[in-house]
């Protein structure tokens, strides 16, 4: 495949996860005048809107699972479009006057879309791009990164100046419009035969491979780690006396670097994925460990920040190798680990808020450090199985 084709593939893939960020961010600003719109104040059901999303997201996953050994790279691109021109549809009807339960019912379909595309984009990197997936992977989720940080601040701007409080909705429809015109406009083709890096043999990997099994506990984990930094770190920041409340901040920071730069620093160190998987957790769990030790807030406001940089590649790197071994199967592959990953997510707050209950925040924090030694386990675990 030509190095422009492959290049135009990476940027529709990096396209549509900028398109999930943004929306999964939206979540943050427009939760206050959601919650005064529809529920005068009363915050009980506020979390409607993101529960029917990620119900919408696992019934994608499923579903992807299910057919992910009939789909050809070929398809991929015109899966992209059609799940681009659903989720513009939904934000667009999202921006119109809705009832709750109708609004409510449109992020369903908007998770929907969302998980398919979460999916198809890490398969289809790995199908074109072959051994040197897990570098563009890693430029995937980057970008996915870089517009979490930004976009609330653009949402927000927006919705200072609306006279209508879903306008960013609609704004957020008209981007996914534009994506989907790139899409049908770019060099891909969306219909036919694709010459992907990667060999295709669906009938040796149409079920769940074994080898897998210790990557998704993995990533399971690392979503554990993952939701505690992103719902609990500002609360240890403020118990620890700071009022700067940065960490988080600098969490997504971290991750977005790290992912951003890897690819970088595995060709000048020579670092293998293997090796990264099996050690980053280590090392971020240690520097995660000191930082609650120390009771200080500047000092765990910089370890914490160190943390997320040192594992903030392992996702995107552990969705390549999981790829890899399911070879003739990314869409499957992909779609196992995003499932791990919901699982991990979807245990951690409640796990982690019950610690938080009986023993403090500080204890609570320390779930994390626990999930990335697990983590870490699963993976030499892995390594030493190969």
């Amino acid at each position: 495949m030509k190095k422009s084709h492959k290049s135009a593939f990476l940027v529709a893939a990096c396209l549509s996860t900028i398109v999930l960020a943004i929306v999964n961010s939206s979540f943050g600003t427009m939760t206050e005048p959601l919650t005064e719109h529809f529920l005068d104040g009363e915050s009980a059901s506020q979390g409607f809107p993101n529960s029917a999303m990620q119900i919408g997201c696992i019934v994608a996953a499923l579903g992807l699972a299910f057919v992910g050994s009939r789909l050809t790279p070929a398809h991929k691109p015109l899966i992209l479009a059609v799940s681009a021109a659903v989720m513009a549809v939904a934000m667009l009807t999202l921006g119109a006057e809705l009832s709750f339960g109708a609004f409510v019912g449109a992020f369903a379909v908007v998770g929907l879309a969302y998980g398919t595309i979460d999916v198809v984009a890490s398969a289809l990197v790995a199908d074109v791009y072959g051994e040197a997936a897990s570098g563009m992977m890693c430029l995937l989720h980057g970008s996915h990164g870089a517009a979490g940080i930004i976009a609330p601040i653009v949402s927000a701007y927006v919705l200072s100046r609306a006279e209508k409080w879903t306008l960013p909705y609609t704004v957020i429809g008209i981007f996914t419009v534009c994506v989907l015109i790139y899409l049908c406009a770019a060099p891909i083709p969306l219909s036919g035969k694709l010459s992907a890096s990667r060999k295709s043999d669906t009938d040796a990997t149409r079920g769940f491979d074994r080898k897998l099994l210790p990557l998704a506990l993995a990533i399971g984990l690392f979503g554990i780690y993952n939701v505690g930094m992103i719902c609990y770190t500002t609360t240890f920041e403020a118990s620890l006396g700071s009022e700067t409340a940065i960490t988080l901040s600098l969490f997504y920071l971290g991750v977005t670097a790290s992912r951003l730069s890897m690819p970088l620093i595995s060709r000048v160190l020579g670092l293998r994925s293997s090796t990264y998987l099996a050690v980053a957790p280590f090392l971020s769990a240690i520097t995660l460990f000191l930082a609650i030790l120390t009771k200080n807030a500047v000092a765990y406001v910089v370890l914490a920040s160190i943390s997320s940089f040192v594992a903030g590649a392992f996702i995107p790197i552990a969705i390549s190798t999981a790829c890899e071994v399911m070879v003739g199967n990314t869409t499957r592959a992909s779609t196992y680990m995003n499932l791990a990953m919901l699982f991990g997510n979807t245990v951690a707050s409640p796990l982690i808020g019950a610690v938080t209950g009986s023993f403090g925040i500080a204890t609570g924090m320390m779930i994390p450090v626990l999930a990335l030694v697990l983590c870490g386990v699963c993976t030499v675990t892995r390594r030493r199985s190969e």
